[in-house]
């Protein structure tokens, strides 16, 4: 039915302000000239943003045992790094027995060649 509406020059606009071209050739409804400022926009005060606690970024978590979970881990560690950190910084974030800790440099490795972390000037980051 629409196809043939359209076949026959009837278009219906989903937003005919900005998407039918006579009627903004028309002047109908002039765009906005302006962004709004901050005293314009409404914002509703009782809604509070979750608050990212400093203590969770700092805490210490136990090494993860499988493989998903300890890129993961690392993965977790670098977004909610504020700056770029090496891989002892990283080491830091987790507790744990064994030799766990020379697993981290493969999967930062494995991270960077994901796209998930990229190393700047010995450092690494989120990616």
């Amino acid at each position: 039915e629409r196809a043939a509406e359209e076949a026959r020059g009837l278009v219906r606009w989903l937003r005919p302000d900005f998407q039918d071209p006579a009627r903004r050739a028309a002047g109908a409804t002039p765009l906005p000239t302006s962004t709004p400022t901050q005293a314009e926009i409404e914002i509703d005060a009782g809604a509070a943003l979750p608050a990212k606690p400093a203590a969770a970024a700092s805490a210490r978590r136990s090494w993860p045992t499988t493989l998903p979970e300890q890129m993961r881990g690392v993965a977790d560690v670098l977004a909610a790094a504020a700056r770029p950190i090496d891989a002892e910084a990283i080491i830091a974030a987790f507790t744990g027995r064994g030799p766990w800790k020379r697993r981290v440099p493969p999967i930062l490795e494995a991270l960077a060649a994901l796209g998930r972390a990229r190393q700047v000037n010995g450092q690494w980051v989120a990616g």
